[in-house]
C-alpha cells in the first residue's frame, strides 16, 4: 500500500531505545532506566524519554537532527493505547501520514515515530516493508501487553533483546542491554523478574556462547541472530520479533533480497533509471536541521555519492579523509582529487599505530567482540568528524549493491574453467611465497561461488590456523554461511550473501558502534531499499563486464563529463584498511605481549599460548602473514578483560 510513495520530509531521532516489559504486578525500578540511559548516553546526547507503568518500561536517548527543539519520545497514538520508541528515520513518512489521514487517523506531532503508531493501528501486513529509511523501533501495546520490535531491512540500525513469554526486554546496544539487567540485581529487586531475565540480572548470567566466538575467530563478527552472550540476540535485518506476555516470542522475517527476474535493459536504458534513482535517494539523506558533511575514501562509491551530494548542496559540502603514513594504504591523494573537482571544504587526518592508546576506548564501544581492523580508523575519523558535525553520508554498501568486491571479478573471469570444489589454492592460506600465491588464484578461477565466497570472507578457511592455536574443547569443523537461495545466476548469489551475512554483520555493525560512540549519524544513500530493487534488477552484465566491476556505475561517471577523474575510475579497489600485518609486528608488540602472550591472558582457555607465539614470531619474521587473525586475538583479549570474562 505505501510502497511507492516517497517525501523530502523526514523528522529523525537518532538515538538509542531501551526496554523491559513483564507482567503488571512488577513494579520495574527507575535504577533499570538511569544504568541504560547512560550507557546509550553518546547515542542521544540531547534528551531523554521513559514511559513507566506497572509491569512495563520503555525510554530512549535523542540525538536531535531534525526540530532540536522538539519533544523526545516515547510517543503515543489519540487514544494513549499505543506508544513506540526509535532509533533512525523514515524518510517517506509524511507521504504515508497523509494515506493515513484520509483514512481517518490524526496526529499531533510531525514525528516518523508517530507514523508508525498509526501504521500500527491499521494492522496491514508486513507494513515494515512500505519503510524508506534506517531504524529500529518497538512499539507497545498496553491494552493487549503485547510488543511488537522492528529493524530495518539491510540492519544499518541495530537492536538486541531477551526474553520469553514471561517477560522481554530490549535495547540498541548489548552494553546497554546488560547493564539495564544487572542494575535491577544490583538494586536487590532481581526477585521481580522472572526466571529468564532474572538470570541475566546479575553477572555469572551473561556467559559466553562459544558457538559465537568460533564464529568471531573464523569471520571477525558475530551475526544476528546469534551474540557473544547466551541467550541473548540479535534482531536481523528486515525482521521483527511480536510478543504478548503469556506467548514465546516469534521471529518473523519480512523482506528478503531479490534478484530475478531481470529487467532486459540496455546500458543507455539503464543508466537513466540507475541516476534518477541515485539522485532521489540523496535528496532523502541531505534533509537536516543541522549541517550535513561526508566521509571521503576515495574510492569509487565514495567519490560518485560526493559528486551528487555536492551538486545537489545549496552549500559547500565538508569532505573528511582519513589516511595512513604507508602510501600502499592510504587513499588521501584520490580523496584530494576528488574534493578538488568540486570544491568541498576537504579535511584531512593520518591515522598512525601510535595512537594505539585509543584501542580500550574502541574496543569498548564494540557490542561485542568485533575484529575487522578498519574500526580503528573509523573510530578516529568519527571522533575527528563529530567535533563539529552531527551528519555525515558515506559510501557503504555500493560494493553489497554493485558486487565491488575482489571475488566478483575471479568468478567472473572465471567461469569458462572447469569448477573445482577443492581447488589448491585453500591449501596454502597464509604462505606469502609467489608460486603459493599464484595458486590461489588459479584455486579461486576454478572454485565455485560457495567456495569462493568461504575462501573470501572466512579469516582462516581451511582451518589450518585455529586447528593448531585452538585448545581441544574450543576445536570444531568450522562454521558455514548459509547457502544461497537465490534462484538466479551465481553472481546473484554472491550478492545475496554479502547483503545477507556481510553488509549488517560487519560493515554496518562497525560504522553504527564507531559513529554514534562520538554522537555522530552516518546515512549511507546506497543502501535506500528502492535503488536496491533498481539496481539488483538489473541484468548481472550491467554491474560486471568483461570483469570490470561496477559497470553500469563507472559509465555513469564517464558519460558525465568531469564526474570523477580518470584515477578513480581506473583506481584498484583498496578498501577501508589499516596496515595490520605490519603494525601488529612492531608498533602493537608491546600490546600483543602484555594482552594475549601475558600469562595472565585471557584467552588462555581458548588457545595454546605456546602455539600462538610460535605463530606470532613467525610472523613478525615474515614466514607468514596473520595480522588480521593476531589482530581478532588482540581484541578479543582487550574486550574479555573489559568485561572480566573467560571462555570456558
Amino acid at each position: 500500500m505505501f510502497q511507492s510513495i516517497f517525501s523530502l520530509i523526514v523528522h529523525p531521532i537518532m538515538c538509542g531505545i531501551f526496554g523491559l516489559i513483564v507482567s503488571e504486578e512488577v513494579e520495574i525500578p527507575n535504577e533499570a532506566a538511569e544504568a541504560a540511559s547512560q550507557v546509550l548516553l553518546p547515542r542521544g546526547p540531547d534528551s531523554l524519554g521513559v514511559h513507566f507503568e506497572p509491569g512495563a518500561m520503555i525510554g530512549m536517548r535523542r540525538l536531535a537532527i531534525i526540530d532540536p527543539e522538539g519533544p523526545c519520545p516515547p510517543i503515543f497514538n489519540e487514544s494513549k493505547r499505543l506508544l513506540a520508541v526509535g532509533n533512525g528515520e523514515v524518510y517517506n513518512h509524511t507521504a504515508i501520514r497523509k494515506q493515513l489521514e484520509r483514512s481517518g487517523h490524526r496526529f499531533r506531532t510531525d514525528n516518523d515515530l508517530e507514523t508508525l503508531v498509526h501504521l500500527e493501528e491499521e494492522a496491514l501486513p508486513d507494513w515494515e516493508l512500505g519503510l524508506r529509511g534506517m531504524f529500529a523501533f518497538a512499539i507497545w501495546d498496553r491494552a493487549e501487553r503485547a510488543l511488537h520490535l522492528g529493524r530495518d531491512r539491510f540492519g544499518i540500525k541495530p537492536l538486541f533483546w531477551c526474553g520469553d513469554e514471561n517477560g522481554v526486554a530490549f535495547a540498541s546496544t548489548l552494553p546497554a542491554l546488560k547493564e539495564m539487567l544487572m542494575a535491577i540485581g544490583s538494586c536487590g529487586k532481581a526477585d521481580r523478574l522472572p526466571k529468564y531475565l532474572r538470570s541475566l540480572a546479575t553477572p555469572s548470567g551473561w556467559k559466553l556462547n562459544n558457538e559465537a566466538l568460533l564464529w568471531y575467530l573464523d569471520t571477525l563478527c558475530v551475526p544476528a541472530p546469534m551474540t557473544i552472550y547466551e541467550n541473548v540476540h540479535a534482531l536481523p535485518p528486515a525482521s521483527r520479533i511480536l510478543w504478548q506476555l503469556g506467548q514465546a516470542p516469534a521471529l518473523e522475517t519480512y523482506w528478503k533480497p531479490t534478484y530475478e527476474p531481470k529487467r532486459k535493459l540496455s546500458l543507455d536504458d539503464a543508466i537513466p533509471l540507475f541516476e534518477e534513482s541515485f539522485r532521489e535517494s540523496v535528496r532523502h539523506h541531505l534533509v537536516s536541521d543541522v549541517p550535513v558533511g561526508a566521509f571521503l575514501s576515495g574510492g569509487l562509491d565514495s567519490g560518485y555519492l560526493v559528486a551528487e551530494a555536492a551538486s545537489q548542496m545549496g552549500a559547500r559540502l565538508s569532505t573528511y579523509t582519513v589516511g595512513f603514513r604507508e602510501a600502499n594504504y592510504s587513499e588521501l591523494p584520490l580523496a584530494h582529487e576528488i574534493a578538488g573537482c568540486f570544491g568541498t571544504d576537504h579535511h584531512e587526518m593520518l591515522l598512525d599505530p601510535f595512537t594505539q592508546g585509543d584501542l580500550p576506548s574502541i574496543v569498548s564501544a564494540m557490542n561485542q567482540p568485533f575484529g575487522d581492523s578498519s574500526a580503528w580508523p573509523t573510530w578516529a575519523i568519527s571522533r575527528a568528524v563529530g567535533k563539529n558535525l552531527k551528519v555525515v553520508l558515506a559510501g557503504d554498501g555500493g560494493d553489497e549493491l554493485w558486487g565491488g568486491y575482489p571475488y566478483y571479478a575471479i568468478h567472473n573471469m572465471g567461469r569458462w574453467l572447469p569448477r573445482n570444489d577443492h581447488a589448491s589454492g585453500m591449501d596454502h592460506p597464509y604462505d606469502t611465497s609467489f608460486s603459493s600465491r599464484a595458486r590461489r588464484v588459479l584455486g579461486d578461477l576454478k572454485r565455485n561461488p560457495n567456495d569462493l565466497y568461504r575462501r573470501w570472507r572466512h579469516l582462516d578457511p581451511n582451518g589450518s590456523f585455529w586447528e593448531k592455536i585452538l585448545r581441544e574443547d574450543f576445536k570444531s569443523p568450522g562454521v558455514e554461511f548459509p547457502r544461497s537461495k537465490s534462484s538466479g545466476s551465481a553472481h546473484d548469489a554472491l550478492l545475496e550473501r554479502d547483503v545477507r551475512f556481510y553488509l549488517p554483520s560487519d560493515l554496518l555493525e562497525k560504522v553504527d558502534t564507531m559513529s554514534m560512540a562520538h554522537s555522530l549519524e552516518v546515512r549511507v544513500p546506497w543502501l535506500d531499499p528502492v535503488l536496491f530493487e533498481v539496481v539488483a534488477h538489473f541484468p548481472s552484465t550491467l554491474k560486471i563486464n568483461g570483469g570490470i566491476t561496477k559497470w553500469l556505475l563507472r559509465k555513469s561517471a564517464e558519460k558525465r563529463a568531469g564526474w570523477l577523474p580518470q584515477s578513480v575510475l581506473k583506481a584498484k579497489k583498496q578498501g577501508f584498511a589499516i596496515p595490520i600485518h605490519r603494525w601488529i609486528s612492531n608498533e602493537l608488540a608491546g600490546l600483543f605481549h602484555e594482552g594475549p602472550l601475558d600469562r595472565n591472558s585471557r584467552v588462555a582457555p581458548l588457545m595454546d599460548l605456546v602455539s600462538l607465539r610460535r605463530y606470532y614470531e613467525a610472523h613478525r619474521a615474515g614466514h607468514i602473514r596473520l595480522g588480521h587473525a593476531l589482530w581478532a586475538v588482540l581484541v578479543l583479549d582487550i574486550w574479555l578483560r573489559q568485561n572480566g570474562l573467560e571462555p570456558s
